[in-house]
């Protein structure tokens, strides 16, 4: 029995030992958080107080609103010529929109199956194309000024009948007429597309796309 007792006594009191370290070192992080939370609340009045002071009270203050009205001046201006830039119809994002690739899809009938316009901001064709008397000639409308843009027209599958696709702007002195006769009004037009499937006499069965790219 004495044995057990030298065993035991020994563990008991480096027990009793560890938990006492345990609990200081629990009290102390408590006081530290505590310290913190105080040292934070100080901070946001001393820092009131040095401002205040440093500015030279409130005359001080009032005498920097000038500079303070003067730097916001500034800024706007520099937000303004962010916001001009960034609008700009060449350069800016409304230009990079702009100049996205347009194009559109139609049936052999010009019935509008899907295109870019129809996904505004985007802008191209969104509604029917006018076929014309030759059933393989239409008039495209883009709704917007793609003259100085490249266009092409390719037939969708099973229409290799029609023939090779031409493709002009109405703008053009030589579509003119042509435009007119299809689509009453569009002769002359730089949002208007003429579009001719070998000489005009056989559409595509299968539909067509037309894109106008810029250069």
């Amino acid at each position: 029995m004495l044995a057990v007792g030298l065993v035991v006594g020994p563990v008991a009191a480096a027990d009793a030992a560890s938990k006492n370290v345990t609990s200081k070192k629990f009290k102390k992080s408590i006081k530290r958080i505590d310290q913190t939370v105080k040292d934070f609340e100080n901070f946001g009045k001393n820092s009131r107080t040095e401002v205040l002071k440093n500015s030279g009270g409130v005359a001080g203050i009032q005498a920097l609103i000038p500079t303070f009205v003067s730097s916001l001046t500034a800024l706007q201006s520099g937000l303004l010529g962010l916001q001009a830039a960034l609008q700009d119809p060449t350069t800016g994002l409304v230009g990079l929109n702009n100049a996205r690739p347009q194009f559109g899809a139609f049936s052999s009938t010009g019935t509008f199956i899907a295109g870019t316009g129809a996904n505004p901001p985007a802008k191209g064709p969104s509604g029917n194309a006018v076929q014309g008397a030759g059933p393989g000639t239409y008039v495209v409308n883009f709704n917007n000024d793609v003259s100085s843009r490249y266009t092409s027209a390719n037939p969708f599958p099973g229409s290799s009948s029609a023939g090779a696709p031409q493709t002009v702007t109405c703008a053009n002195p030589a579509a003119v007429a042509t435009c007119n006769t299809i689509s009453a009004g569009t002769g002359g037009s730089t949002s208007h597309v003429l579009v001719v499937f070998s000489t005009g006499v056989t559409p595509p069965a299968g539909g067509f796309s037309i894109s106008a790219i810029s250069g």
